[in-house]
């Protein structure tokens, strides 16, 4: 066992690229790499149903760190939002951002570089109080859990890439924000008018430009 995690280990620390990371966090979700930076073996059980879809996600360019399914808050207060947070390179992170325009998701976009932004949003909850949130951005963490155990080439590609975090703000939906987030990487998205282009320069906004 442990040569094994070892062999999972050597294969992250010979990652440089965005898309070599997002082809082990597949396979990772997958259940054929059995270990990853953060330390864990594999998803948890809940992650279940999204196998599939987080392994399309992450050979689609949007690499995640972080997701959850959503769950109705039920009898005893529990429940949880759709959630994906992750990297990904403008040109992604741009068919990303305009699903904020024109769908009921939450997107939140961090340039490069920027490692303290972002508001909380509660996305559990425990006895109906707020549990554990997600779209405050502490980037030096995440790069932290990454830096022991992956190349220099590959933590540089990650602090060159823009981090989305994106949330269904509406408790227990299933599917819809999988729906979207896999549609916009795939080219299927059914409205291509909205961008995150400004109406006109004068206007401040902070994707990238």
């Amino acid at each position: 066992m442990a040569n094994e995690s070892n062999a999972y280990q050597e294969a992250w620390r010979r990652a440089r690229t965005l898309e070599d990371l997002g082809e082990l966090t597949a396979g990772w979700a997958e259940g054929t790499v059995k270990w990853m930076p953060t330390d864990a073996s594999e998803p948890y059980e809940e992650t279940e149903p999204l196998r599939e879809v987080l392994a399309a996600i992450n050979r689609n360019g949007f690499v995640t760190t972080f997701s959850q399914p959503g769950e109705a808050i039920d009898e005893e207060g529990r429940g949880q939002r759709a959630a994906v947070e992750g990297w990904a390179r403008e040109d992604i992170a741009r068919y990303l951002g305009p699903l904020t325009l024109w769908t009921d998701l939450l997107v939140f976009a961090f340039q490069p570089g920027n490692y303290s932004a972002g508001y909380q949003v509660p996305i559990t909850t425990a006895d109906f109080r707020p549990f554990t949130w997600v779209g405050g951005y502490d980037g030096h963490e995440h790069l932290e859990q990454y830096a022991e155990d992956c190349s220099r080439e590959a933590i540089e590609e990650i602090m060159r890439a823009w981090t989305m975090v994106i949330i269904d703000p509406c408790w227990g939906r299933k599917s819809y924000l999988w729906e979207h987030v896999s549609a916009a990487l795939e080219g299927r998205s059914p409205e291509t008018r909205f961008s995150v282009e400004p109406y006109h320069t004068g206007l401040d906004y902070d994707f990238g430009i």
